[in-house]
């Protein structure tokens, strides 16, 4: 059976499309890799302080989704231990009021 034109430009679409998909792959893994060199030093005070700060500055400008991080974290589970996750629900709880 032979391919027709469209069947060659929806190979074309879709080899563009895989492309884009994976270039935002990489560019969010270049962003989280950015991210944690940024923190990786910090004392923890310094991490407090800067959180309850940035939480400060979305709430102010109406961008906090309290929930959103919390499916965020649920999703990251597996990788987190129970205290891990009991402490990240203790400051979403105090970033919420």
């Amino acid at each position: 059976m032979s391919k027709s034109f469209f069947d060659f430009g929806n190979k074309q679409v879709n080899d563009e499309i895989k492309k884009e998909q994976q270039k935002a792959k990489d560019e969010k893994k270049e962003n989280m890799e950015d991210m944690v060199g940024k923190y990786k030093n910090m004392s923890k005070g310094d991490l407090m302080s800067n959180f309850f700060s940035e939480a400060q500055k979305q709430k102010q400008n109406g961008t906090l989704d309290v929930a959103k991080l919390e499916k965020t974290i649920d999703g990251m589970g597996s990788y987190l231990t129970a205290e891990q996750k009991k402490n990240i629900k203790e400051l979403l709880n105090k970033i919420r009021w």
